[in-house]
C-alpha cells in the first residue's frame, strides 16, 4: 500500500505545521522570559543606584553639618567674644554622630581628633586668661589643622564616590 500523493502532501503539511507551531509559540515565550529578566536586572541595578545615592547624601550631609559646626566654633573662638556663643550648648550640640556611622576610617579618625580639640577649646572659652595659655594657642592651631585636613577627606571621599 502506497500512499497517493496527496496523502503524502496532506502529511507532509501535518507534521510542518506542528513545527511552525512550535516555532511560533517559542518566539512569544522566549521574549517574554528575556523581558522578565531584564526587568529583574534593572530593578536591581536602580536600587543599588538609589541606595548608593542615598549614602552619598547622607554623608554630604553629615560632613557639612559637622564642618559649618566646627568652623562658626573655630571663628568665634578667634574673635575672643565668648558672651555671644553659647560654649555649653555648643558642646551638646557638636557631635560627629552621623560621621562615626556613615564615614570610613580615616574621616572617623580627622572628626574625633577635630571634636576633641573643640571640645579642649570650650573648656578654656569662658576665663580670657587661659586663652592666653601656649596650649590652648597649639590647641586652636591644632584645630585648624584638623578641620583642613577633615575638610580635604570629606571632599576627596564624595569627589570619589561614584553614582552608577
Amino acid at each position: 500500500m502506497t500512499p497517493s500523493p496527496s496523502e503524502v502532501a496532506a502529511a507532509t503539511d501535518a507534521a510542518m505545521s506542528a513545527t511552525d507551531w512550535i516555532q511560533l509559540a517559542a518566539v512569544p515565550v522566549l521574549t517574554g522570559l528575556f523581558a522578565l529578566l531584564g526587568g529583574w536586572l534593572g530593578s536591581k541595578i536602580g536600587k543599588a543606584t538609589e541606595h548608593q545615592q542615598w549614602l552619598r547624601n547622607q554623608k554630604h550631609e553629615a560632613y557639612v553639618s559637622f564642618l559649618n559646626e566646627a568652623r562658626d566654633f573655630l571663628t568665634k573662638y578667634r574673635s575672643l567674644n565668648s558672651e555671644s556663643f553659647d560654649w555649653k550648648e555648643f558642646v551638646t550640640r557638636i557631635r560627629p554622630t552621623n560621621i562615626l556611622i556613615l564615614a570610613p576610617e580615616p574621616i572617623r579618625e580627622a572628626a574625633t581628633s577635630l571634636h576633641g580639640g573643640l571640645l579642649f577649646l570650650c573648656l578654656h572659652a569662658t576665663d580670657e586668661e587661659r586663652r592666653t595659655w601656649p596650649s590652648v594657642k597649639r590647641g586652636i592651631e591644632t584645630a585648624e589643622d584638623d578641620y583642613m585636613r577633615l575638610e580635604e577627606l570629606c571632599r576627596k571621599e564624595l569627589r570619589d564616590l561614584k553614582v552608577n
